[in-house]
């Protein structure tokens, strides 16, 4: 079989996972890229939680934090 780049359905998707905080107080979990957040929490910690344990079970590298003042932190995968 062959692989037909980095999206090939065979290969997980490696790229960062970055928490985001939305326009109503909320924080939504996003792979760079995609169309769709992979998760919607209430608070910071439960989403910076939830991309930790996603990366973690994809082998993602990169979990970026995005805070309300637009400041951006790496943190390393749960």
């Amino acid at each position: 079989m062959t692989s037909e780049g980095p999206n090939a359905a065979d290969e997980p998707d490696t790229a960062p996972l970055h928490v985001i905080p939305d326009q109503v107080g909320g924080w939504r979990v996003e792979r760079e890229g995609a169309e769709h957040p992979l998760s919607e929490h209430d608070s910071e910690t439960a989403a910076e939680g939830a991309a930790a344990t996603a990366a973690r079970d994809t082998d993602t590298p990169d979990v970026i934090v995005h805070d309300r003042y637009n400041r951006i932190r790496q943190t390393p995968p749960a």
